[in-house]
């Protein structure tokens, strides 16, 4: 399994084609999207596919669909064959025997410096969103703030904050629609009414376009609701 050091994803989205230059024909060929999922060289792979027999020369192979986070890697295996690569200059190659290009797979990976391979992958912007932290909570409202930072390929025809008493709330749950957008960043507001006082509640930021319903990456915003205060009752007397 090899993987490029060198240049990592700089937009979240779907890589859609990739360029690759076999020196002789490759077999059980894979491509995958690897990130370090703790210190060191240490990868999981977030997806991928399998190319089967690839042969040797220049090629741009589309059609895929393979998820990627902006400082995402493009890696690959195959059984047999050898790729074209330069072994100066570049940012350096990640590597290890064995077939570990398969999505959710983890390997810690030894590293060429200055070494690469010839692959690259054309990345599709995803319709992104994301949180800002909550304002002015009341017993039975609060304020939710959030930005859609990217649009997908598609128009995005809603947005909005959804919640709930559990975590990861979606828009099946209690939400605002604040309706479609045509350029980012959007900054946008939403009034979380007919909350209980003194409750927890998870939010999330959302967006949607025709590729279905994005939420903010990051983490929920988790807060309570403040109790009514406590009113001192006096005596009135006619």
């Amino acid at each position: 399994t090899l993987v490029n050091g060198g240049v990592t994803a700089s937009i979240r989205g779907h890589v859609r084609s990739i360029d690759i230059f076999p020196n002789s024909n490759l077999s059980g060929c894979k491509v995958g999207i690897f990130y370090k999922y703790k210190e060191g060289w240490n990868f999981k792979v977030r997806s991928s596919v399998g190319l089967g027999n690839v042969s040797a020369g220049f090629s741009t192979i589309s059609g895929l669909s393979l998820a990627v986070e902006v400082g995402d890697y493009i890696g690959m295996y195959y059984a047999s064959g050898a790729m074209e690569r330069s072994i100066s200059g570049e940012e350096g190659l990640h590597f290890e025997p064995g077939d570990y290009c398969d999505v959710g797979d983890t390997v810690y990976m030894y590293r060429y410096n200055g070494d690469a391979i010839s692959l690259g992958g054309y990345i599709t912007p995803r319709l992104s969103v994301t949180i800002q932290p909550l304002a002015d909570i009341l017993p039975t409202s609060a304020t939710a703030h959030g930005t859609v930072t990217q649009l997908g390929e598609t128009p995005c025809t809603q947005h909005g904050h959804c919640w709930s008493t559990s975590p990861s709330p979606t828009i099946a749950n209690d939400k605002t629609e604040l309706g479609a957008i045509a350029s980012v960043p959007h900054t946008f507001e939403s009034k979380l009414t007919d909350l209980s006082p003194s409750t927890i509640y998870y939010v999330r930021a959302y967006a949607t376009d025709e590729e279905g319903t994005e939420y903010n990456a990051e983490y929920e915003k988790v807060f309570r609701t403040h109790n009514y205060p406590a009113v001192a009752v006096t005596a009135l007397y006619a």
